[in-house]
């Protein structure tokens, strides 16, 4: 069984990833483009 991991933003669901380090690296490229984020802006929920 895979564990994806859920990228939420503000609530709604972005994106998926695969591991928890790529869910990582998604939101450090999304802070690089957008600037610092809010902090519970960008959740990461690992899902089933």
């Amino acid at each position: 069984m895979k564990i994806t991991h859920a990228i939420f933003w503000n609530g709604k669901q972005v994106n998926t990833a695969i591991s928890l380090q790529m869910a990582k690296q998604t939101k450090v490229g999304m802070e690089r483009d957008y600037g610092p984020l809010p902090k519970g802006t960008l959740t990461i929920k690992a899902v089933r």
